[in-house]
């Protein structure tokens, strides 16, 4: 009987630095796909927050630009520190 392990993990970079242990090279054999995101540049973070609140059923405009461009310059363009305000 074979197993099977189906396991996603996003966004762990921590993850890269352990696998790249030389302890860590059999797991690192079974790996079949891997993928690394590039941050989300300015428009990007506007529709993925834009997205999350219409989501959460917001129907007006909460941000302007200016706010945008702080959560995106805060977050580095990566979504989880401003995800969590916007669940």
């Amino acid at each position: 009987m074979r197993s099977c392990c189906i396991l996603f993990c996003w966004p762990q970079p921590e993850l890269d630095q352990r696998l790249s242990q030389h302890h860590m090279r059999q797991l690192r054999q079974r790996i079949t796909f891997r993928a690394c995101l590039r941050p989300l540049d300015l428009a990007e973070t506007v529709s993925y927050i834009e997205f999350r609140l219409g989501s959460a059923g917001c129907e007006h405009v909460l941000f302007e630009l200016a706010q945008y461009r702080e959560i995106w310059k805060a977050s580095q363009g990566i979504p989880p520190p401003y995800q969590s305000a916007l669940s």
